[in-house]
C-alpha cells in the first residue's frame, strides 16, 4: 500500500482512497453505498478544509 493522501490537500483522491479500503475490508455491501459513502466522506473533507482555513 502507497502513502495515504492528505485529505486537506486532495479531498478527492483521499475520499476515493478511503471507500477502496472499506472495500476491500468488506465493509462496503453495494456500488450505491459505496457512492453515499464517498459523497459523505468528500463533504466532510472540504467541510473540514473550510474550518482550517
Amino acid at each position: 500500500m502507497s502513502e495515504p493522501t492528505n485529505p486537506l490537500m486532495n479531498p478527492e483522491r483521499a475520499a476515493h482512497e478511503l471507500v477502496l479500503e472499506l472495500t476491500k475490508a468488506g465493509k462496503v455491501a453495494n456500488a450505491r453505498i459505496a457512492a453515499e459513502m464517498f459523497s459523505f466522506i468528500l463533504e466532510h473533507y472540504r467541510y473540514e478544509l473550510g474550518r482550517v482555513q
